[in-house]
């Protein structure tokens, strides 16, 4: 029998399409049970780092150093647009596109404000407007995969194990 926690590479081909399906529901439930350890313990850190900003806050320290580690205050700066402001945002961005036109610079410039990720959602309902055709420069690449469901009678917290 081959325990998840166990399982190294195998062949394949050889066990049948309903031991793989099984195989996979005990993969996808192992995982599950380390994602809820982990969440439980990045909850314990979080928490620890909560209490140690509030001790440097109060303390007015930016840093100490214990036997194992040292501990540094760090301010991160977090950038949102509210969700009303989006329309202004981008009126800002088309005059400042203007601005370093009118001034002999690049204005395509402005998009360094933007992460560079393309809308899927987006690209899609161009293309079904343009005859398949996506925009320029943008490569679309179907990718297939298998969904797998448990049903039922494999949703028990202890299905039984499949031999491979």
């Amino acid at each position: 029998m081959t325990n998840v926690d166990e399982f190294t590479a195998t062949d394949w081909k050889a066990p049948s399409k309903e031991q793989l399906a099984l195989f996979f529901i005990q993969c996808r439930n192992a995982k599950a049970k380390f994602e809820s350890k982990i969440k439980r313990i990045e909850g314990l850190m979080e928490a620890v780092n909560r209490e140690l900003l509030s001790r440097m806050v109060t303390t007015g320290e930016e840093g100490f150093k214990v036997a194992g580690a040292t501990v540094s205050r760090k301010k991160l700066i977090k950038v949102s647009c509210a969700a009303e402001g989006w329309q202004q945002f981008y009126t800002f961005l088309l005059d400042e596109a203007m601005r370093i036109k009118d001034s002999g610079g690049d204005p395509t410039q402005v998009f360094s404000f933007l992460h560079k990720r393309i809308s899927s959602e987006n690209v899609h309902e161009y293309m079904e407007t343009h005859e398949g055709m996506p925009p320029p420069c943008i490569n679309v690449l179907p990718e297939y995969s298998v969904v797998i469901r448990a049903n039922n009678a494999t949703k028990s917290d202890s299905p039984q194990e499949v031999i491979l």
